[in-house]
């Protein structure tokens, strides 16, 4: 049953939660302000969740289940490496400063999710849904 008919039946409308799955799978930038000498930073964000993501997690996760399955500190290692590899391969799509990109490779990636609260960031970033949402002059409507 498509969100229109729902609403139609039920008048529960969800058709303001829709997002744009070509922009969850290529990614959006966003913004991360200035850096210490005043250049603009911006990243450009795939969404946590769409199928790229979930396939790695998958493989990585079945390559390492024994470990993962250990449930100890060095399985939280392994867990943690597994999701800043997933985040650098198939989340980051890219990098600006002052509107011009730079190189990108998810070894540059893997670098920079090092560092605790740039991870942090990353991670609440590609989980918020406003961002990936379709435009309203983009929504379909279904009849």
């Amino acid at each position: 049953m498509t969100d229109n008919v729902v609403a139609k039946v039920t008048g529960f409308d969800i058709s303001d939660m829709l997002t744009d799955g070509v922009m969850e799978s290529e990614g959006v930038w966003r913004s991360l302000g200035k850096d210490k000498s005043g250049q603009l930073r911006e990243i450009k964000l795939a969404r946590i969740g769409t199928d790229e993501y979930n396939s790695l997690l998958r493989k990585k996760q079945r390559a390492n289940q024994a470990l993962l399955e250990q449930n100890d500190d060095e399985a939280f290692k392994i867990a943690e490496k597994i999701n800043k590899e997933v985040l650098a391969y198939t989340v980051i799509k890219g990098l600006r400063v002052n509107g011009e990109e730079v190189n990108y490779t998810p070894a540059i990636g893997l670098s920079m999710l090092e560092q605790r609260d740039f991870h942090a960031k990353i991670q609440t970033l590609a989980n918020q849904a406003d961002a990936y949402k379709l435009q309203e002059d983009e929504e379909i409507v279904k009849s």
